[in-house]
Formats: C-alpha cells, sequence, structure tokens
C-alpha cells in the first residue's frame, strides 16, 4: 500500500472489484458477481416479447378515458374548422362588395330606373345622352360567359322594356344597346350591364366603332365559328 493511501478492508474491496468497479469476465469466474438463490415458491416474472402478439383481453382498458382524450385532442381541429368557415362567408359578401354596382345595389345609392329580384336598371353618373341607362343582373355576374342563361335572358326582356320607355316618354327615335364582357372587351366594371343609350336624328354624336381591329387569324373565323356552333348544339 502507497504512503498516504487508506487503508481499505479487504471484503470492501472485493466487492468494489467485483460488482462496482469492473465488469463481470467470463475468463475469471471469481470476479462475477454472486447472485443469490431464489427463495422457496419464488416464481420469476416473465420476460414481456415485445414482438408477440399480446391478447388484447390481457390488459385492461379504460374506453371511455380514452374516447374523452380522442376528442380532446379533435376539439381544437374542428373549432379552427369553424372559425375558417364562419370566416369565409363573413368575407364572402365583402367580396361582392368590391364591384361598385354591387355597392350600389346593396346601399340603394342609385337612381333606379326599374330594381327587380333578378334584373334592374338605373342611371349611370355620367350619361351619353338623356335618358342613357344601365341593365344589370341584381345579383353579381362577371360577365356573359359567367351569367346563367336564364338571368341573361330576362336581362334582355328589360332592355327591350327600357328601350319602348324611352321611345314613348322620351320620343327617341332609337337606343344603342351596348355591352363589354371579359379581358380585351374595355369592360369597365367587372359586372355585367348593357347601356342602353336613347338616339335622336339630331343628337349629333355616334357611339359605332369607326375604327377596324388590328388582330389577325391564320384560318376562316367565320368556319370556326360555325363549326363550334355545332358542335355546342349536337352536345
Amino acid at each position: 500500500m502507497k504512503r498516504g493511501q487508506a487503508r481499505v478492508s479487504p471484503v470492501i474491496r472485493e466487492r468494489r472489484n467485483t460488482v462496482v468497479r469492473r465488469r463481470p469476465d467470463p475468463r475469471r469466474p471469481e470476479l462475477v458477481p454472486h447472485r443469490p438463490r431464489p427463495a422457496a415458491g419464488f416464481e420469476p416474472r416473465p420476460l414481456r416479447n415485445r414482438c408477440a402478439p399480446q391478447d388484447p383481453l390481457a390488459r385492461v382498458t379504460r374506453p371511455e378515458r380514452r374516447g374523452r382524450s380522442r376528442r380532446r385532442a379533435v376539439a381544437p381541429r374542428l373549432r379552427a374548422l369553424k372559425w375558417m368557415v364562419s370566416a369565409i362567408s363573413r368575407l364572402a359578401p365583402w367580396g361582392r362588395m368590391t364591384c361598385v354596382f354591387c355597392r350600389l345595389i346593396t346601399e340603394d345609392a342609385a337612381r333606379w330606373i326599374f330594381r327587380g329580384p333578378v334584373v334592374s336598371a338605373f342611371a349611370p353618373l355620367d350619361p351619353l345622352a338623356p335618358g342613357h341607362a344601365l341593365v344589370l343582373p341584381t345579383s353579381h355576374y362577371a360577365d356573359i360567359f359567367d351569367t346563367p342563361a336564364q338571368v341573361l335572358a330576362e336581362s334582355m326582356v328589360l332592355v327591350q322594356r327600357v328601350s319602348g320607355a324611352m321611345r314613348t316618354a322620351l320620343k327617341a327615335g332609337g337606343v344603342n344597346i351596348l355591352g363589354a364582357s371579359g379581358p380585351g372587351s374595355e369592360q369597365s366594371v367587372p359586372h355585367l350591364h348593357f347601356h342602353v343609350v336613347p338616339r335622336w336624328t339630331d343628337d349629333g354624336f355616334s357611339t359605332w366603332p369607326t375604327e377596324q381591329s388590328q388582330r389577325q387569324i391564320a384560318s376562316d373565323p367565320i368556319a370556326q365559328l360555325a363549326n363550334a356552333m355545332a358542335a355546342t348544339h349536337s352536345a
């Protein structure tokens, strides 16, 4: 023993060497820790094989507790989904409010010539002629491609009625019916509408286009239109 080193009992030294300090070495049987024999009547618990199939009845389950925890996990998702649906429903009218004509219809801020549940007519702020009218669907439809056939038919009926009123009330000789739908058509407001402009022989202006389009199509456009109409008619 070195000088200054504390004296250790041989029993403690052996216990340290065999149990704590060193791992069991099969080549040195004297270092393998001694395991006491089990007492009489002792049955060791068998090791559980996690890969083996387990008996569903061996473990007592609590279905009511498991269902409650599952509901707790799903509840936040349901609340988030309900909030999203309500937010979309609240924002949907605001999407229509961005349309100038929809805002005029909702706020009742126009000079109405006729107002109905399907189609309406009012006077524009900057009329081209005395009695100039705008005929449009009361509900929002962007253009002629987006409008149902029934709504479009009722719009044309109202255009005819307004034109007849211009002839009887304003003594107009005729009318110009102007409309624009879709990109490239110079549609000013993305809400289907028709301008009904009363005309007189001495009004001094023209609404008829005086220039021709610069667009060129290689094949015959009339034949293409005829084929497209025949295909849609047969379908």
